[in-house]
């Protein structure tokens, strides 16, 4: 027999005399199906109850014939659980339930043929051994173009998210044109395309143009200055034009002992902006200065260019070297 048990004590009345004599209950609303209760009975019979929704109401009356109000509380019928396995499994796209197809495995494989690309819903539901399907379970997903492409055949830029005056880049290390653009916060973003047609996501870079910076070009540099390891107050100021990136600065080790040292230098421009400060480690043993290598001033990619450890070098990238016996920096 299929029981509602439920809490049916009362609050007692506020006389320590008065106390609970009768009680009694009904279902739904339907006060003509009244049954009563007896002192000590808690748990109320609802097998001739249909599954679903009900409510069960409850009212009691005292020593001196008083009826409280009736509390009404609401409870679901639910079936007795016979299943014990899934035996069908169905699905659908998009909410079109008139073209669900079955699923016969555990770990199944789902057709998406005739699906266009972009946004889709799949929806599933389960049947077990009693006949009773569950409810629908919905997931959402992207149906995305299967790729074919190998190489990137287009790129472009823009600036300031200003797309329509965007462009190309066509080599695979490029110059990007600055020309134009403001002093303070920039954003640089570009996209590709492959050989396909199709495009990439954007992607965006943020820069600064520097106060006193010329990017209309005709800068050069007209200054520098230099020192060893953290003496900056015993820095080397050098004016002087640097008019290409061939030419060489020498650097005064005279005063500096062998070992491990630091080289930092900024240069300055022609419009009066220093750069920022660079730094280069640096092994220096005095023994290995050669005071002359013949011909090295004049042609610094031939035998006659040493490191500072005495060995000559054929080409010469940039760093620190010795030429003509002394220490430069290329």
């Amino acid at each position: 027999m299929m029981a509602l048990t439920a809490m049916i004590s009362m609050t007692a009345m506020a006389e320590d005399e008065k106390s609970i004599v009768e009680r009694e209950f009904w279902f739904d609303n339907d006060v003509s199906t009244l049954q009563t209760l007896d002192a000590v009975t808690t748990a109320v019979d609802i097998s001739t109850l249909p599954q679903g929704l009900h409510s069960f109401s409850l009212r009691v009356k005292d020593s001196e014939g008083l009826w409280s109000s009736a509390m009404t509380k609401y409870f679901v019928k639910r079936p007795t659980p016979t299943s014990t396995a899934v035996n069908a499994c169905e699905y659908w796209f998009d909410n079109d339930v008139a073209n669900r197809k079955p699923l016969n495995e555990s770990v199944a494989v789902v057709d998406m043929t005739g699906l266009t690309q972009g946004l889709h819903a799949f929806t599933m539901r389960v049947k077990d051994d009693a006949g009773v399907w569950s409810s629908a379970m919905t997931k959402y997903f992207v149906k995305k173009p299967t790729p074919t492409s190998t190489t990137v055949a287009a790129c472009e830029y823009w600036f300031d998210n200003d797309v329509a005056n965007r462009k190309p880049l066509s080599e695979s290390v490029a110059v990007v044109d600055l020309t134009g653009l403001t002093q303070g916060l920039h954003a640089f973003t570009m996209r590709v395309k492959n050989d396909a047609g199709v495009w990439s996501s954007a992607m965006t870079k943020y820069f600064i143009v520097p106060l006193g910076a010329d990017i209309e070009g005709g800068v050069t540099i007209s200054r520098y200055i230099y020192w060893i390891d953290d003496e900056i107050n015993d820095n080397k100021y050098v004016s002087g034009s640097l008019s290409s990136s061939s030419d060489v600065v020498a650097v005064d080790l005279s005063s500096v002992e062998g070992g491990s040292h630091t080289l930092s230098w900024m240069v300055g421009d022609s419009k009066g902006t220093w750069s920022q400060v660079y730094n280069e480690e640096f092994e220096y043993d005095p023994s290995a200065v050669v005071t002359s290598i013949e011909g090295a001033e004049t042609d610094a990619a031939d035998d006659k260019v040493y490191d500072l450890q005495g060995r000559r070098v054929k080409t010469v990238k940039k760093g620190l070297y010795i030429i003509n016996g002394k220490v430069v920096v290329k």
